[in-house]
């Protein structure tokens, strides 16, 4: 529909009333202007192309002149949500020079969105590529690859990348629209891969007017954004790259030291390998926590746990202890948190080696405690004795615990309850029943796994 209007209005010679267009164009007879000024401005929905001047009058925007890097073509693609990369998703090339895009929808392997992607492949060919991200260009050749077309072998430049040297990075994750909003220009419809596309190529324009001219050129201007990123320097550190490799992929619990052995900070993490390497990006330099611990960080140390659950109780026990000058959840809430106040429940956990589990107690919404179990078989006397006293004799009652231990468990309920297997102790209503629900957990390892993902503890690092 954009299309047939958007050619009727090239085609004319003179600006024109809406209520024209549409009954010549769409062959919508409107009661007045007004009305007819507002259905158009709905289905043009502020696409850059048209343009809508003082008196009303619309017509066909002269398009921008393309960024000053020599041929280009401007690769857009949403993000596809499946492993596969023709799962789901769209996208466009879209070239500048000529004001055209070649559209692809990709939904399952098959020869028609195939056939558009290699055109659009074709397209670029010979020319630069801009994209969002590096990222982008590396999922673009999933896509060739997955629909046999060659391989993407030419120079790329990442927009992202230019506006953070042109404009100074603002926050970690930005994207297209949040770039196009804030150099003020018409948003495009998020469904429609070629406006955004355009609306990339526009971003690309107005970037470029504010690099230094002597940089314009592609290598040159590669070369200038390339300088202005701020570098890790391993040299201030007591350790090296090799020591983020030796990183477990399980939860814990890391520590950042200073000259002096003091805790600078101390975090936890459901992954260590990735939360910890994300400290050491040149990303992660532009966030002013980043820089302080950067600042006086000399060596780094990790303890790996069985369980996230775990991982948190050991951080905060470290922040209390040590109080790291960066940290600032050093002082505790006294108040414990809201989920689960008048609940009785009991969360369980695997817990490393691979034959044990770790049952959590909560009574009345307080931690009452914890108690490991050994998989492939019922519960233990023990265990039967410690669930009894806390839930069901006479004076059962919690066991006094900080403050801080019952809101840190209360906040990692709320969070996961979702994904963690739990017996709830007033459902079930008596001992026996709790006792027989927890024995068919115990006795099925696999069935206590299927809804409780955790990593296998790795040994703990020391620098």
């Amino acid at each position: 529909m954009r299309e047939r209007i958007l050619d009727y209005l090239n085609r004319s010679s003179e600006p024109l009333r809406a209520d024209r267009i549409l009954r010549d164009v769409l062959k919508i007879v409107s009661p007045n202007v007004i009305a007819a000024d507002r259905i158009l401005g709905h289905i043009v929905g502020g696409d850059a192309r048209f343009a809508r001047d003082a008196t009303g009058l619309w017509s066909a925007a002269a398009p921008r002149a393309a960024p000053d890097l020599g041929p280009a073509a401007v690769l857009y693609l949403e993000r596809s949500s499946g492993a596969s990369p023709l799962s789901s998703g769209r996208g466009a090339v879209y070239l500048p020079e000529i004001d055209r895009a070649f559209e692809f929808t990709v939904g399952g392997v098959a020869e028609a969105p195939a056939r558009a992607v290699a055109s659009a492949r074709r397209a670029a060919e010979g020319r630069a590529l801009l994209a969002w991200s590096l990222a982008e260009i590396r999922h673009w050749n999933r896509l060739l690859a997955a629909c046999r077309a060659p391989a993407w072998r030419g120079e790329s430049l990442s927009i992202a990348a230019l506006a953070a040297r042109v404009l100074g990075r603002t926050r970690a994750r930005v994207g297209p629209h949040d770039l196009a909003a804030r150099l003020r220009l018409q948003p495009a419809d998020p469904e429609r891969a070629a406006e955004v596309a355009r609306l990339v190529s526009e971003c690309a324009t107005l970037l470029v007017e504010g690099v230094p001219e002597e940089h314009r050129e592609f290598l040159r201007l590669r070369r200038w954004i390339e300088e202005g990123r701020k570098k890790v320097d391993f040299g201030r550190f007591g350790f090296g790259r090799e020591l983020l490799r030796a990183l477990p992929a399980s939860p814990g619990v890391y520590l950042m030291r200073n000259r002096d052995g003091e805790a600078v900070y101390v975090g936890k993490a459901r992954s260590l390998k990735s939360r910890v390497r994300s400290y050491f990006t040149a990303g992660a330099l532009d966030d002013p926590k980043v820089a302080r611990i950067h600042a006086e960080l000399r060596s780094l140390e990790w303890i790996a746990t069985a369980s996230e659950l775990q991982a948190l109780l050991l951080e905060t026990r470290l922040i209390r202890r040590l109080r790291p000058a960066v940290n600032l959840q050093a002082e505790v809430h006294e108040a414990p948190a809201g989920y689960a106040k008048t609940r009785n429940l009991i969360l369980l956990v695997p817990h490393p080696p691979a034959d044990r589990a770790r049952a959590y107690f909560l009574r009345d919404g307080v931690f009452a405690g914890e108690f490991e179990a050994r998989l492939g078989r019922g519960p233990s006397r023990a265990l039967e004795r410690r669930i009894r006293s806390v839930y069901f004799g006479r004076r059962a009652r919690p066991r006094a615990r900080a403050a801080w231990e019952t809101e840190i468990v209360g906040r990692w309920l709320a969070a996961n309850r979702r994904r963690v297997n739990f017996i709830d102790v007033d459902e079930a209503g008596s001992s026996a029943t709790v006792l027989a629900l927890l024995a068919r957990y115990l006795r099925d390892p696999e069935r206590l796994t299927r809804k409780v993902h955790y990593r296998p503890t790795g040994s703990a690092g020391r620098n």
